[in-house]
């Protein structure tokens, strides 16, 4: 967001006592700890293709490591309510706990309501919010949240935030809710974002795969490998059109058609 203070921003975090990554993470401070009297926010805009009825499940996971020094700082999470044109409690368009500890998905250790995160985690945890159907006018194309952290005037010690993924699923069905996702079947999220092509792999840390993008004619246009995590592969070049993903391991074979281009 534009707000003057806004203290979010992505960095690789140097914090002795707190965290120290490699990686460029969402974080309020990379070195120093956060302000006091601070509010800073950041929103995600979800696209999908309108049936009327809106996305009716819809899940938030948050793989994250925080330190504050107030219950009264922490995280919340808001929806956009296209009725009213007013910001929401997350906790508004709430569903279910559908993930507690030692469920086997991702090793989930906590789960939130989206009304406030705050005190401490000492490692990297996943914490989950399951929404029901989200609130949205028929026809509408997007639904907005805006992820905002707030602090008091107290002022011991204040590491702050250290977000290292966010995953958002949607599905478009009227009863059920988000699936647990089955690591044998859906170990892979690719989809195309301006000129990139993103594979998120959900595998082993250690885990590597052979990566190769066909053309409608069965051509091979790209091959590369993908690892855990964020993979961002350039595509500027490519025309736009129809292209099937193909990422290969011992584990078995994931295919994807995708449009790629405005």
């Amino acid at each position: 967001t534009t707000q003057a203070n806004n203290i979010w921003q992505y960095a690789k975090v140097n914090k002795p006592g707190f965290a120290n990554t490699n990686s460029i993470v969402l974080t309020t401070d990379s070195v120093q700890n956060y302000p006091i009297n601070n509010e800073s926010s950041f929103m995600f805009k979800l696209k999908y293709s309108s049936n009327g009825g809106g996305i009716f499940s819809l899940g938030i996971t948050l793989h994250h490591k925080y330190r504050t020094d107030s219950l009264n700082d922490g995280l919340t999470l808001e929806y956009l309510d296209r009725y009213s044109q007013t910001w929401k409690p997350g906790r508004d368009m709430f569903s279910e706990y559908l993930y507690f500890v030692g469920d086997s998905s991702y090793n989930w250790d906590g789960f939130f309501d989206g009304d406030l995160l705050g005190g401490r985690v000492d490692s990297l945890q996943y914490a989950r919010l399951a929404f029901g159907s989200a609130v949205v006018k028929g026809g509408v194309d997007s639904l907005i949240l805006r992820f905002t952290f707030r602090s008091d005037s107290i002022d011991t010690h204040k590491p702050g935030w250290m977000i290292d993924k966010i995953m958002i699923e949607q599905n478009f069905f009227s009863i059920g809710s988000v699936h647990e996702c089955n690591l044998a079947q859906d170990s892979y999220l690719a989809y195309f974002d301006g000129d990139r092509l993103i594979v998120n792999s959900l595998l082993q840390e250690n885990r590597q795969s052979d990566f190769t993008l066909f053309d409608m004619l069965g051509r091979e246009i790209i091959i590369d490998e993908v690892h855990y995590g964020l993979n961002s592969i350039d595509v500027t070049n490519l025309p736009s059109g129809y292209y099937i993903v193909k990422i290969k391991n011992q584990a078995g074979v994931y295919t994807k058609k995708l449009f790629i281009g405005d």
